[in-house]
């Protein structure tokens, strides 16, 4: 256990991507809020998301969200979780699961992000 709070302290400011791999049950939340606890994202928002959670027609306004009156139904517009995360730290879990679609647009994102800053 100590090693492992050794690595987290080590990582826990890279502005680098983390991945976290265990089995369901494993603690790779409580490891990703660790890791935010520890780094200049400390005091930005944590927002962990279960992608098994989320119908897959939702994914992309769950992430990117939607603009009033993007489609039928929508009166106001919904910041996605991407734009609510705002440079803390976002906990994907089951994104293993996510369609390749949705996969090429967390790649554009994150890479715009990076090369924003």
């Amino acid at each position: 256990m100590r090693e492992l709070f050794r690595l987290i302290d080590k990582v826990a400011d890279s502005p680098s991507t983390i991945l976290i791999i265990g089995e369901t049950g494993t603690g790779k939340k409580l490891i990703a809020k660790a890791l935010h606890a520890r780094s200049g994202r400390k005091n930005k928002p944590f927002i962990a998301v279960n992608r098994g959670a989320i119908p897959e027609n939702l994914v992309g306004s769950e992430f990117f969200g939607y603009e009033k009156e993007a489609f039928t139904g929508s009166v106001t517009s919904k910041p996605g979780k991407l734009e609510l995360v705002d440079r803390g730290t976002l906990f994907l879990d089951e994104i293993g699961e996510i369609k390749k679609t949705h996969r090429l647009n967390f790649y554009v994102c994150c890479r715009n992000e990076v090369s924003n800053e």
